[in-house]
């Protein structure tokens, strides 16, 4: 297989199509507007999202503590990626509720409104105000519990370098492993337990393990097309039974990201090239997709665009309009105040066969 350079990878256009599936899901949920027959639900686009994450973020971790010896650069990085864009969205999406007359402007001046900046601020962006509860499904933020789940994550990850790098790669990820079992069935007891499991990585562990594996091991599988086929013979059944019953319980998170974690590394760093140039050349969407969508969705139904399929697709290009503006605007800026680039740390995920 000739080489490509490291930035020639699909992962953020695989991170876009998954924050799409995202979208096409809660459109058709939300809008009653039956599209291309529920495929997206074949789709885990939240775990694709959280094993890209596994994968490149624990290598920016193990990259950045080789070449400064200290992590301050790691989570200043971690900060400059997720929280501009939540406090855009957090300041800005109350004064697009008051443009679009679905909540007054003396509204705002409600102590919720406090609560809501400041959760965002900390990085906790679904608390749900009052405020806009008559506003299409009441929540425009829903979606965004996945942003402490991340956070967590990043929390945890100069602890798994470290480990790693003290005792083993295997002695690390064991007790992730246990995690990506133990974290579903603590999710299952509901109350509070469930509660906080949720807004952490534990929930969603199995994706950041299969993640951690394949930033290590991805050099030593091959890389072939023919077992990207099989794997999706497999990945494929498993997910419409973990779909259609409960019987798998808390193993279900793992039986699907082991196979689905395959498939996105292997489409990932060998998927066409014209794909890599397409996010190079409009920018990293995903993101800017993801915390803005549920929000244009509720603005279609507040004025009452529901039930039709093609308002779907709208709903797609309204989304990814706005996500370009988040990007060109906010994104891209804020990570221009990088002090060090872990670039070389991700140019290093196919050859970490040699290294180990």
């Amino acid at each position: 297989m000739p080489e490509r350079r490291a930035r020639d990878n699909t992962l953020d256009f695989l991170r876009l199509f998954a924050a799409l599936v995202v979208v096409v899901a809660h459109s058709q949920t939300d809008l009653r507007a039956p599209f291309a027959w529920g495929a997206s639900e074949l789709v885990d686009g939240v775990g694709m999202f959280f094993i890209i994450s596994g994968l490149l973020v624990y290598k920016s971790g193990e990259s950045i503590y080789r070449r400064t010896g200290r992590w301050r650069d790691f989570f200043w990085n971690r900060y400059l990626r997720v929280a501009p864009a939540i406090y855009v969205f957090a300041a800005s999406a109350p004064f697009l509720l008051v443009a679009l007359g679905a909540v007054a402007l003396p509204a705002l001046a409600n102590p919720e409104m406090i609560v809501w900046l400041g959760a965002s601020f900390v990085l906790l962006p679904n608390y749900d105000p009052s405020v806009w509860q008559d506003f299409g499904t009441g929540v425009i933020n829903g979606q965004l519990w996945t942003i402490p789940a991340e956070v967590s994550f990043y929390l945890v990850v100069p602890l798994l370098v470290l480990l790693a790098r003290r005792f083993g790669f295997w002695v690390m990820l064991t007790p992730m492993i246990v995690l990506s079992i133990v974290g579903p069935l603590l999710s299952a007891q509901g109350g509070l337990l469930q509660t906080v499991v949720h807004h952490t990585f534990l929930e969603k562990a199995a994706f950041f393990t299969v993640g951690i594996f394949w930033a290590r091991y991805w050099g030593r599988v091959p890389a072939n097309w023919w077992l990207f086929g099989v794997v999706l013979a497999v990945y494929l059944p498993v997910k419409v039974f973990a779909l259609q019953t409960d019987v798998v319980g808390p193993i279900e998170p793992l039986l699907i990201a082991v196979p689905l974690g395959y498939l996105v590394v292997q489409f990932g760093y060998n998927g066409p090239l014209v794909l890599a140039r397409l996010t190079q050349r409009l920018g990293d969407l995903s993101y800017g997709t993801y915390i803005w969508h549920v929000l244009v969705i509720n603005a279609f139904i507040w004025f009452g665009w529901t039930d039709d399929w093609w308002l779907v697709l709208i709903v797609v290009g309204v989304t990814l309009f706005v996500a370009w503006l988040s990007w060109h605007l906010v994104e891209k800026r804020a990570l221009s105040l990088k002090r060090t680039t872990s670039r070389e740390g991700v140019a290093a995920v196919a050859q970490s066969a040699a290294d180990a």
